[in-house]
């Protein structure tokens, strides 16, 4: 099978022809070639048979006068029939009056009269035919006709069907070559626009097919997926387009927010009063210049809240924090005022 499906879809079509023609025709063959060696056959039994009547009734004087050379003569006849090989007419006792033989097969054997029978083999057909006067049996005939002919006729035959095989399949092949573009180049040409859609990205282009059938329906479905990846390409260029300018806008506000946020800095560094910026959780983020100079406490050595009160209020860091933590829980403001703390120096 995965030979078949690295075929292309023609070669697929003329295979599938193909396929379903020799069946039929085999399959049709078989029924001539069985029916025709059955009638030849039949015929020929029934020539013999015929001619052994006529050949009988001819030498009906010949037996009744005893008359050997008549009867001779009357056999001779036979010689224009070059299937039979050998004839007798026999006589009321069961001996051979007269006999036949011919030039083809001048060594025949003679059968022996008692056991004369009808035999039909694939070689030969020997048949007994009575001779009758007046309604009484006053001998016989008998006929040995050789089946050479019916051979010759056999394989004429054989050879006229195998003809007729080849000539049948070779029209079926030409049929199929010139019919099979009715279903293989719609889908071939489908094939193409949709890769060279692939490669240029024109989702715009469209196709087009005169017909109701499968392919058709393949068309429209084809159309109807370009449109619809169309109109989603043209809602992503609108978003794309939205997306440029909302990323633009946000990086103009981050670089405003930057700037925004060195000048905060800088205005806190450089304050003319000690100022300390910290977040809910205690973190320490920043520290003024003059915090330092007043206290002498640099930033690395305030990372937390807990470590400037431990540090600025080594008696009273409890109370201190609890106050600052109210400023963040209670939007509680501590009062103005002087407050002693202990710088780095220990004073």
């Amino acid at each position: 099978m995965k030979i078949v499906g690295n075929i292309s879809i023609q070669n697929k079509i003329i295979l599938m022809v193909l396929a379903s023609t020799i069946p039929a025709l085999c399959l049709a063959s078989g029924i001539f070639l069985y029916n025709d060696f059955k009638l030849i056959k039949k015929d020929m039994l029934k020539n013999l048979r015929i001619l052994g009547e006529v050949v009988g009734a001819n030498s009906r004087s010949a037996l009744i006068f005893n008359d050997v050379t008549s009867a001779s003569i009357y056999l001779s006849s036979l010689q224009t029939e070059k299937q039979v090989v050998y004839a007798a007419i026999i006589d009321q006792s069961g001996k051979i009056f007269a006999t036949y033989t011919s030039s083809k097969r001048p060594n025949f054997k003679a059968p022996d009269t008692q056991v004369l029978s009808q035999i039909v083999t694939k070689n030969y057909i020997s048949m007994v035919l009575p001779i009758r006067f007046e309604g009484n049996e006053i001998g016989k005939i008998y006929l040995h006709a050789e089946l050479q002919e019916f051979k010759i006729r056999q394989r004429n035959i054989l050879y006229l069907t195998g003809f007729t095989f080849v000539g049948v399949l070779v029209i079926a092949f030409i049929v199929a070559v010139n019919l099979q573009g009715i279903i293989s180049k719609p889908i071939l040409s489908l094939a193409n626009i949709a890769t060279a859609i692939s490669k240029n990205r024109d989702y715009s282009q469209r196709v087009s097919y005169e017909g109701d059938d499968e392919i058709g329906k393949l068309y429209s479905g084809f159309n109807e997926m370009l449109l619809q990846i169309e109109n989603r390409g043209k809602e992503l260029e609108i978003y794309g387009k939205d997306l440029e300018c909302k990323i633009i806008e946000s990086k103009q506000l981050t670089e405003k927010l930057a700037k925004s946020e060195a000048r905060f800095r800088q205005v806190i560094l450089d304050a003319p009063i000690p100022i300390m910026i910290h977040d809910d959780k205690g973190n320490v983020l920043m520290i003024s210049k003059m915090w330092t100079e007043i206290t002498g406490y640099k930033h690395c050595e305030l990372s937390t809240l807990e470590n400037w009160g431990k540090r600025a209020y080594p008696g009273n860091t409890s109370l201190v924090l609890e106050r600052i933590r109210k400023v963040f829980v209670d939007n509680h403001f501590i009062n103005r005022g002087e407050f002693e703390i202990t710088i780095s120096d220990g004073t």
